[in-house]
């Protein structure tokens, strides 16, 4: 059984995360989601269920004013990025005393989404000045501007304060490792040697975002540079912690992450800035799907009926107390149901946990299992065509990632 953690990814329907995780023992802490679980809600939670957890600032756009988000007031008053410049000493206090007075495993430094800032709230000025202020003008350059203002409004005020205070618990620092992350080397660079060069950050909390048509990332160089990224966080005794993650997690592990998250909706497991922004955020409702451990893919629902009818579906669905009950005899498949997620949270823990501790063996299993699945597939071709979104198109493109990033870092 592998050490690799696994958090709950909490959002709306957290009471199937806590019973999952009480029932099944399915899970080794909760990040919690202030948009989700208002401020009383979570006093009410008992220290000792909070002492393996976390909690998600969620400053992402910097403008989220949902009612249970402003419970925490983390974010009064701030109506634009430049409010918070002003403000930022004042925020980062109220976060981190917040997170230090409750039994919080770590304390979690937010970060922002620039790409969420509207046109109406674009940071340039706001960077010209922090610029003008500054002594070291090689702190600055075109293709790190998002870093330095990162450092100006996040960091240097998070950081400062938590070593005032004499803050003992770990630190995470949120990080969202986007496209323009993996496409841009100096950006890349320059991201990570703003995390390493701090002494004060012992974590991170990695956040993949990839803009995508489907559902299973498929970039190939994303997978590889984010890997890389992960890989160079633990060569540097940084702790990695990837959260809105599915089953690519599995790649993710094999750099060396430290743990990775588990969710119910799909919008807990792909990171959407939108969610978090003061825009009216309306998630479609998916079809009903069910995960496969086999076929490393979630499965919409009507295939399982062919598939039933020409095999057995134990060749490709962990078989336990939630995916038997989806077989029971005129149940009503809505994606509303708990049974499918919980089925999901089950399987995928159980493949997580299956991983070898080497990262070598680990390597060499990940990549056994792609290629098993990938023979599966083969094998339900002769009577099943799937649409795009419960294919096994990304798995060749998984094992082409998997196998440069392995031998980028061997040599």
């Amino acid at each position: 059984m592998s050490n690799i953690r696994i958090y709950h990814q909490c959002g709306f329907r957290y009471k199937w995360n806590n019973e999952v995780n009480k029932i099944d023992n399915i899970g080794d802490g909760f990040i919690i989601s202030p948009l989700d679980m208002s401020m009383d809600i979570l006093k009410k939670i008992d220290d000792k269920e909070l002492e393996n957890s976390f909690l998600d600032p969620q400053f992402y756009s910097l403008n989220l004013y949902k009612d249970n988000y402003l419970s925490y007031k983390f974010l009064d008053e701030i109506d634009s990025i430049y409010d918070y410049s002003i403000q930022k000493n004042d925020i980062a206090k109220r976060c981190v005393d917040f997170q230090n007075n409750i039994s919080f495993k770590y304390i979690t430094i937010p970060t922002i989404d620039f790409d969420l800032l509207t046109i109406e709230e674009s940071y340039s000025e706001l960077y010209d000045e922090i610029k003008s202020e500054s002594d070291d003008s090689s702190y600055f350059n075109a293709n790190s501007i998002k870093t330095n203002l990162l450092k100006k409004l996040i960091l240097e005020p998070f950081t400062n304060y938590i070593t005032e205070s004499n803050v003992t618990k770990p630190i995470l620092l949120t990080i969202v490792f986007n496209d323009e992350m993996a496409k841009n080397s100096e950006l890349f660079s320059s991201m990570l040697a703003t995390i390493t060069n701090n002494e004060k950050i012992n974590g991170i909390y990695l956040i993949p975002q990839n803009n995508r048509t489907f559902k299973r990332i498929s970039d190939i160089n994303f997978l590889i540079k984010i890997m890389e990224f992960i890989h160079i966080l633990r060569e540097n005794d940084l702790e990695v912690i990837v959260g809105y993650s599915d089953i690519e997690s599995l790649l993710y592990t094999v750099a060396g992450a430290n743990a990775v998250t588990i969710g119910v909706y799909e919008n807990l497991r792909k990171y959407d800035g939108l969610k978090f922004s003061d825009t009216i955020y309306k998630g479609k409702g998916p079809n009903p799907r069910m995960f496969s451990s086999k076929l490393l893919q979630w499965i919409e629902y009507p295939y399982l009926s062919v598939i039933r009818d020409n095999d057995k579906l134990s060749e490709y669905f962990d078989q336990n107390t939630y995916f038997e009950e989806t077989q029971e005899l005129g149940y009503n498949w809505h994606f509303s149901k708990p049974q499918c997620y919980k089925h999901y949270m089950l399987s995928f823990s159980n493949l997580i946990k299956s991983l070898p501790d080497d990262l070598d063996e680990r390597y060499e299993y990940v990549d056994k299992l792609l290629e098993n699945a990938n023979s599966l597939f083969n094998k339900l071709s002769d009577y099943v065509f799937f649409d795009d979104n419960s294919s096994g198109d990304h798995i060749n493109k998984w094992r082409t990632a998997l196998k440069n990033y392995y031998k980028k870092i061997k040599g």
